[in-house]
């Protein structure tokens, strides 16, 4: 039992350290290819036809279409995103201090 157990998590740890440091040698498309086709040598190992399948379409999908300029505006997209979003929640708790600053809290409550 302990054996199926460890052997899995043998094969994950040494995946996720070999990815880390690949991923501080190769940067933008070159990791995703990367890791795909660690992830394909995995699955093959395993006979996982069904999980090969998709990560050969993947790894088609990154060769055809991927570009640096287009994972780093998607990555500035998505830092843009969670800017907005922490700017919101700054300006809620504002609001929310505010509003038990000077006791507008109370009156709010008591006309909701």
């Amino acid at each position: 039992m302990l054996k199926n157990i460890a052997i899995p998590t043998i094969l994950m740890t040494i995946f996720l350290l070999s990815t880390t440091v690949q991923a501080t040698e190769i940067t933008g498309c070159a990791v995703k290819k990367q890791e795909i086709k660690t992830q394909i040598s995995y699955a093959k190992e395993y006979n996982n036809t069904y999980q090969l399948k998709g990560l050969q379409k993947a790894l088609a999908e990154v060769n055809d279409n991927c570009t640096d300029e287009s994972l780093k505006a998607e990555q500035l997209k998505k830092v843009a995103n969670k800017e907005k979003k922490v700017e919101e929640r700054k300006q809620e708790l504002i609001c929310c201090g505010l509003m038990n600053c000077c006791g507008l809290m109370n009156l709010y409550t008591e006309i909701g």
